[in-house]
């Protein structure tokens, strides 16, 4: 696609930072089990998924989800949009609304 025609999207740089953080601090590895990130583009955001396999640690106690609180309210402040948290049983995504550059 030429230059000129192209359209460039931005995120705030930390939010990837925290979602990797989080996804080591809770989710169960090894050379068995890798933790896998997927990063990808759908529909105005940029998802941040992995498979969830919940550390025994975390799994005893409900986590107090400091760091998405966090950025969710971190985003809104600097951008105005809100993120997207999705879990279930097996999977854990969180959307994170691109922003434009005119």
């Amino acid at each position: 696609i030429p230059a000129t025609i192209r359209e460039q999207y931005l995120v705030p740089p930390i939010s990837l930072q925290v979602l990797a953080e989080n996804a080591f601090k809770h989710t169960e590895f090894s050379i068995l089990h890798p933790l896998q990130l997927h990063v990808f583009y759908r529909d105005g955001y940029m998802v941040v998924h992995n498979k969830l396999l919940r550390k025994e640690s975390t799994k005893e106690k409900e986590s107090s989800k400091t760091g998405l609180i966090n950025l969710a309210e971190r985003y809104q402040l600097t951008t105005g949009k809100a993120i997207e948290i999705t879990e279930t049983k097996t999977d854990f995504s969180v959307a994170l609304p691109v922003l434009k550059i005119d």
